[in-house]
């Protein structure tokens, strides 16, 4: 099972304060709509390197940092962020 520490709890607030539609959000992480939805409801979803990559580059350059910082949401990648898994079996 996943163990996400990418430090994004709240994708839809994220979304939002980037000021864009689930669309555009899909478009620049490179995934479907649908699964920018399964990110923003629960369960939540851990997401693969790939779109926190995506994120990561986004939200180190304007206008959506800027977007974000405005916004007063706290950016996800003060600290590191890399998806983390969890091995072994589970009891």
């Amino acid at each position: 099972m996943p163990d996400c520490r990418c430090g994004v709890s709240d994708w839809r607030g994220l979304r939002e304060a980037l000021r864009l539609t689930q669309e555009e959000m899909a478009d620049r992480l490179h995934i479907s709509v649908r699964q920018v939805a399964r990110l923003e409801h629960p369960p939540h979803r851990c997401p693969r390197e790939a779109t926190i990559w995506f994120l990561r580059h986004m939200l180190r350059h304007s206008p959506y940092r800027d977007r974000l910082q405005a916004a007063g949401f706290p950016n996800p990648f003060e600290e590191d962020c890399t998806p983390k898994r969890v091995t072994g079996r589970m009891s």
